[in-house]
C-alpha cells in the first residue's frame, strides 16, 4: 500500500491485516507526537520497531536524524527493512531483541496480536531462538548520545532498564509500560530511571504512554 503522511507520500509494507492496525495506531493516534515537537534531534534508538511504522514516523518528522532500530521477530524484521528503504542509509536495523543479557533467549509470536514478547501470554503462541542484546550495548552502539529513546517491549522495560549504566547518554525517552505482564506498577518502572522527570503519562488501561526528560 501507499501512504500519504506530512508531505510524503511512501510504499508502506506488511503481510498480515492485523499490521495496520499498527499502521492506524502511528499514523491516525499519532502516539508519538511529542517527539515531533522536539528541537535538534540528531540520534533516535527504537527498541521495538515492529513492522518500522515508528522509525517511519520519525524520519518523517527528524529526516536529518540517525535511527538505529531493534526488532528480533523475523518476519515483522522483513518488513521492516523494506518499510525503512526510502528513508536513507541512516537508519541501522538489527534483527536483535534488547533484553537484560547478551545471548540467546526464548521469544514468544503471537499470531492474534502484534505485540510479540519474552512472556507467554496464550495458548496460540509459538517460541523462537532469538538474539539478544544488553540496552548499556544498544546504546554505545550508536557511538552518539541519544536524543530520543523509544521502547515498546511488551513489559521486558522492567528487567531492561534495571542497573543499566549508560543512561547519563540518553536525554528523552518515550514509551509503552506494560505493569500488568509482569505484576508490577507504573511506580515500579519510573525507580528504574533516576535523573528523569515525567513529563507526559497517558494511562491506556492497565498500561501506559510515557515522556521522559532531563
Amino acid at each position: 500500500m501507499r501512504l500519504r503522511f506530512h508531505e510524503k507520500t511512501f510504499p508502506f509494507h506488511f503481510k498480515r491485516l492485523l499490521d495496520f492496525s499498527v499502521v492506524r495506531e502511528m499514523f491516525v493516534a499519532l502516539p508519538y507526537r511529542r517527539v515531533a515537537s522536539l528541537d535538534h534531534v540528531a540520534t533516535l534508538l527504537d527498541l521495538g520497531g515492529n513492522i518500522g511504522a515508528s522509525v517511519v514516523y520519525f524520519k518523517l518528522m527528524h529526516p536529518e536524524a540517525k535511527v538505529w532500530v531493534y526488532e528480533p521477530d523475523p518476519e515483522c524484521f522483513e518488513m521492516l527493512r523494506k518499510n525503512i528503504e526510502p528513508f536513507g542509509e541512516d537508519v541501522y536495523a538489527l534483527q536483535k531483541a534488547v533484553s537484560s543479557i547478551s545471548g540467546r533467549r526464548t521469544f514468544y509470536k503471537n499470531a492474534e496480536h502484534w505485540g510479540n514478547s519474552f512472556f507467554t501470554r496464550a495458548k496460540n503462541e509459538h517460541a523462537i531462538e532469538v538474539d539478544c542484546v544488553s540496552l548499556d550495548e544498544a546504546i554505545r552502539n550508536t557511538g552518539a548520545d541519544i536524543d530520543v529513546l523509544k521502547f515498546d517491549i511488551e513489559g521486558a522495560e522492567y528487567e531492561v532498564f534495571k542497573d543499566t549504566k549508560e543512561l547519563a547518554r540518553v536525554r528523552q525517552m518515550i514509551g509503552e509500560i506494560h505493569p500488568d505482564l509482569v505484576g508490577k506498577t507504573f511506580e515500579d518502572f519510573v525507580s528504574l530511571i533516576p535523573g528523569f522527570n515525567l513529563a507526559l503519562h497517558e494511562r491506556q488501561g492497565a498500561r501506559s504512554l510515557a515522556f521522559f526528560s532531563r
